[in-house]
């Protein structure tokens, strides 16, 4: 009789803790294109904007091509990667969320060739700005379906997921047909079943997103480091010009979180920007009284 229902209670007690950590969030946005049918190109594509500026050439269509569920996925055929990284877009709609908390996006990707490059962002839009909540750029895909997925936390009550391309890293591989399919956006609950290890060493390095933002007057900017490294993260206004200092030394692996306090500032759209040896990444934020 143990050797039954152990293995059944056990079961039932993974199902448990799962359902506690991670609770996927309707967006309802044809994550999975099924509400499309096969054949369908451009903006007829439900749940989705499908933005392509001059003189990015590239044709979006619904195919045949089944990953985890359902049997229909989207195509992006680029013979023209236009000027920038955002110049073919495939954006999911809007969808609700909670502010400040926890989320898992995920999505699964391919492309006909390899080493070809994706970027995966959430955000949302502040006027005609982009702001990241996610920024996962130049992933790299492979011929075969892969799932990709990256945590994040939410600023605002609603958000939308963008899927753009990298122009310098795909630039020698034209034209190329990217893939995408079974977008999901988890919600996720870290007070049960994850623990986070202080003394974990990061395998990347990475600047968050600030955290909240839009803030005022004060946010939290965090950023992760594989080796011990001189660091630089400074604070420049819209013209360029540095406004403040977080950081200035020596640091050694690990995560870290610094407390930026505006209060002497103007509103306005600001940038942060760090320095650790090879690595240089800049962000932006914006401060709203």
């Amino acid at each position: 009789m143990k050797s039954t229902i152990l293995p059944f209670v056990l079961l039932l007690l993974v199902y448990w803790q799962f359902l506690a950590i991670a609770q996927e969030i309707p967006i309802n946005l044809n994550g999975g294109f099924e509400e499309t049918p096969v054949g369908i190109t451009g903006g007829d594509i439900i749940g989705w904007e499908l933005d392509l500026n001059k003189p990015a050439q590239a044709v979006f269509e619904v195919v045949d091509d089944s990953v985890k569920e359902g049997n229909h996925a989207l195509k992006i055929e680029a013979t023209n990667l236009g000027g920038n990284d955002w110049d073919i877009q495939a954006i999911n709609r809007q969808f609700t969320l909670e502010p400040n908390i926890p989320y898992r996006y995920s999505i699964w990707a391919k492309a006909d060739k390899n080493n070809t490059f994706t970027n995966f962002t959430v955000g949302e839009f502040y006027g005609s700005t982009f702001y990241e909540w996610l920024g996962a750029y130049a992933i790299p895909l492979t011929t075969d379906w892969q799932e990709y997925s990256f945590d994040f936390v939410a600023q605002t009550n609603t958000g939308r997921s963008l899927n753009h391309f990298s122009l310098s890293a795909n630039s020698t591989s034209l034209p190329i047909k990217f893939y995408i399919d079974d977008l999901r956006i988890v919600k996720l609950d870290l007070s049960v079943g994850i623990e986070n290890d202080p003394l974990e060493i990061p395998t990347e390095f990475l600047l968050s997103q600030n955290y909240p933002n839009p803030f005022n007057p004060s946010t939290v900017i965090s950023y992760q480091l594989v080796v011990g490294s001189h660091i630089s993260l400074k604070i420049y206004d819209v013209l360029g010009n540095e406004v403040a200092t977080l950081v200035n030394e020596e640091k050694p692996a690990g995560t870290y979180e610094m407390d930026f306090d505006a209060s002497a500032l103007s509103s306005g759209v600001y940038s942060y920007k760090i320095e650790a040896g090879d690595f240089v990444q800049t962000k932006k934020m914006i401060l709203l009284r």
